[in-house]
């Protein structure tokens, strides 16, 4: 388990140091998309947000197909139970869903078309004459995608937006089979075993649906301003970095809740400095008291 555990973890890490350092939001115009950065980036350059816009999604599809290959696991464990080989072949067979994002960094590099300043300073200009209300001025000289309308962005678009339905679809696919199977092995497992593997299965469960509520309202707002509003939704510019940092936000606090010896080895930390305060809690009073008789003789 420690063997996905450590890897997600590392993933959530780095998707969070990504979105620390573009902290940025998107304005849609007519041909183009600007990619507005606010965080380090923005004093780099331009194309250094772009690229950290792209690794903003690339990274979180890696969380996701993490914690569905986690979920997984769980499936073929105790399916074959006892048989390694069939749980490696099994989990090295699934390890191509990890072509996706290897694939996403490839188109993402060919929809950023050309990265030279005429082609930053094209994006900049459109933005600029299509939203003349906007303050632009915190972010410099920002660049962006330049043809929103083009087969590479088109295919970049339903792709996320077809992972972010897959993985709560498969992921409750997975849950199901995974309980009907421990339910066949029930007797040869110990109670307390049973009782952390549904607890585990369950949390994983909800870290696997979780993207739908990130990537479903973000692709919906984002088209909705693309193609339908006549006035854009100004607050829709900002839910890339807001709404795809919640999973990373609370994978942590799934996995410490639904793993049974992290929430004991919370629970026991935090138990511990409690008897430490009480203790010197007690250790004072009792100073307090011996001091009190000594004054008084």
């Amino acid at each position: 388990m420690k063997y996905f555990l450590i890897p997600s973890n590392t993933a959530n890490l780095t998707f969070s140091c990504i979105a620390f350092f573009f902290q940025g939001r998107t304005v849609y115009n007519t041909q183009s998309l600007a990619v507005l950065g606010q965080g380090w980036c923005k004093n780099i350059g331009p194309a250094a947000c772009l690229y950290a816009y792209n690794l903003v999604l690339v990274m979180l599809s890696i969380v996701i197909l993490l914690n569905l290959h986690t979920l997984y696991y769980r499936l073929v464990s105790i399916k074959y139970f006892q048989e390694k080989k069939l749980v490696a072949r099994s989990l090295m067979i699934f390890s191509l869903h990890y072509i996706f994002p290897l694939a996403a960094i490839v188109i993402g590099r060919i929809r950023m078309g050309d990265m030279s300043d005429e082609h930053m300073f094209s994006v900049y200009n459109e933005t600029i004459s299509e939203h003349p209300d906007y303050h632009f001025e915190p972010f410099g000289n920002f660049g962006g995608l330049r043809d929103v309308h083009s087969i590479w962005n088109k295919i970049m678009t339903y792709a996320f937006a077809g992972i972010g339905c897959y993985s709560p679809i498969s992921g409750y696919y997975i849950r199901y089979h995974t309980l009907k199977v421990l339910d066949t092995r029930i007797t040869s497992l110990s109670e307390k075993t049973v009782s952390q593997f549904r607890t585990v299965v369950h949390g994983l469960t909800i870290q696997v649906v979780l993207p739908l509520a990130c990537y479903i309202p973000n692709a919906v707002l984002n088209n909705y301003n693309q193609y339908f509003a006549e006035t854009p939704l100004i607050f829709a510019q900002y839910t890339l970095t807001i709404i795809f940092t919640i999973p990373s936000l609370l994978d942590p606090i799934f996995n410490i809740y639904f793993i049974v010896p992290y929430r004991n080895a919370i629970r026991n930390l935090f138990s511990y400095r409690l008897v430490l305060q009480q203790k010197n809690s007690n250790q004072q009073a009792s100073r307090n008291v011996t001091s009190s008789i000594a004054h008084t003789n």
